[in-house]
């Protein structure tokens, strides 16, 4: 089944934090502002450069380099950095060249290949190696081959095919024949077929039919024939039907609804039809409705409000209240407000964001720190109503990751070393503030891959290599 979380959107199947974060739909101050000073350069003195993350710098002096004297350069990374250096390579003596990896080095040679003599060949990763070599093999003399693994081989074999003679072929698995066999099936002809899984035949045949004579077809499983036939519908009469579940068959009928006459629909559950009915909606004939609880339905009206008739309003709880008014509001005629003021935090934190006009229904006290972080990142006009104590370490280094205003209200004392790290990556300048005996290794190990600058406060020397 399609698996969902009641808590937030009950069809999409993401984990609750993540969740959240999706919900708010929110653009960052830096993004907005960048391109605002793209169309109008003379509010400059109006803008927030404290809510610019690196990409909004890169973004900016793309097309605007004369703003560099106001870029604090250490904010940009690794990525911000080679697609700054491609278009405005003059700005090459403020780069912090250790923030680039593999990937990088390759997208900045593509356009200025003098930088060549500015990569630390020997500090590249295997990774490293595979990305770049996949950009620009000419530097295959350097690459130490045998730092590449077999899931660097099938990235590299798949866009490069000349290095196969340095493969150590007997290394790859299924998932590794799978993805080089997508892109050059001439390699066919040294593929060990039993390591492929009803999976990874799938994936091949999706793009490669033509090698279904290999095919161990019972090793597919339902859901292994629901993706390939959602491809090549020509396999149908190869398929083993009755392996198929609900899930698969409303993955299946979404993409190639003239299947629907061998479908078995009693398989399908609430969130099956959920599914089915925001893509096919012409199968609402078909549909139990009686399956559909109230979290199906809150995710239903918000795809398809023009089922709105045939649901039992008695049914939905305060939490499916507050996501269908955020995104369908014209009906909150029909909401139980009682049940809505009884909801979650997070619930209110969600319908708040995508519809303010209901601000004054909210139970303020109910929200969290996690709430207010969440809240106050789309929407920081609410933090005069904060209770800024309920807020702990990650709450606030998730908000002051992109609202750096509200520095002077932060409890520094309350992050830990991990939180460092994420506010650090994003907002360097509060360096000042941190407890740097917080860090533990594993924190200095990502801290300094992104901010490299802060080495010398790390107290593990082979790390400052």
């Amino acid at each position: 089944m399609i698996v969902t979380n009641p808590h937030c959107d009950p069809g999409t199947g993401r984990e609750p934090k993540q969740e959240r974060n999706h919900t708010m739909e929110y653009v960052p101050e830096g993004k907005k502002w960048a391109g605002l000073l793209k169309e109008q350069p003379e509010l400059a003195d109006q803008c927030p450069w404290d809510k610019f993350h690196g990409y909004d710098w890169f973004e900016l002096l793309k097309e605007l380099p004369e703003f560099a004297d106001r870029c604090p350069w250490d904010k940009l990374r690794g990525w911000d950095w080679a697609h700054l250096l491609m278009v405005q390579p003059q700005f090459a003596d403020k780069c912090n060249w250790a923030k680039l990896d593999g990937e990088d080095w390759g997208n900045l040679f593509t356009d200025q290949p003098q930088f060549v003599d500015k990569c630390p060949w020997d500090r590249l990763t295997g990774e490293d190696w595979c990305y770049l070599l996949a950009i620009h093999p000419r530097f295959a003399d350097k690459c130490p081959w045998n730092e590449l693994d077999n899931y660097g081989w099938a990235w590299l074999l798949r866009d490069q095919p000349q290095f196969a003679d340095r493969c150590p072929w007997d290394t790859l698995n299924g998932e590794n024949w799978s993805r080089i066999l997508r892109e050059q099936p001439q390699f066919a002809d040294r593929c060990p077929w039993k390591k492929l899984s009803g999976e990874d035949w799938s994936d091949v045949l999706c793009f490669q039919p033509q090698l279904m004579e290999h095919c161990q077809k019972r090793k597919l499983k339902g859901w292994n024939w629901a993706d390939l036939l959602s491809n090549q519908p020509q396999f149908a009469d190869k398929c083993a039907w009755n392996k198929l579940d609900g899930e698969d068959w409303a993955r299946l009928l979404s993409d190639q609804p003239q299947f629907s006459d061998r479908c078995p629909w009693d398989k399908l559950d609430a969130r099956d039809w959920f599914w089915l009915l925001t893509r096919q909606p012409q199968f609402a004939g078909k549909c139990q409705w009686d399956k559909l609880a109230g979290k199906n339905w809150a995710s239903l009206l918000k795809e398809a409000p023009q089922f709105s008739d045939k649901c039992p309003w008695d049914k939905l709880t305060g939490e499916d209240w507050a996501w269908i008014l955020a995104h369908q509001p014209q009906f909150a005629d029909k909401c139980a407000w009682d049940k809505l003021a009884n909801a979650a935090g997070v619930s209110w934190v969600c319908l708040v964001v995508h519809q303010p006009q209901f601000t004054d229904r909210c139970p303020w006290d109910k929200l969290t720190g996690e709430d207010w972080s969440d809240l106050l990142t789309s929407r920081p006009q609410f933090a005069d109503r904060c209770q800024w104590r309920k807020l702990n370490g990650e709450n606030w280094a998730v908000l002051l990751m992109d609202e750096p205003q509200f520095a002077d209200k932060c409890p520094w004392k309350k992050l830990r070393g991990t939180h460092w790290t994420w506010l650090l990556e994003r907002q360097p300048q509060f360096a000042e503030h941190c407890a740097w005996d917080k860090l533990k290794k594993k924190d200095w190990e990502y801290l300094l891959k992104v901010q490299p600058q802060f080495a010398s406060k790390c107290p593990f020397d082979e790390l400052k290599r």
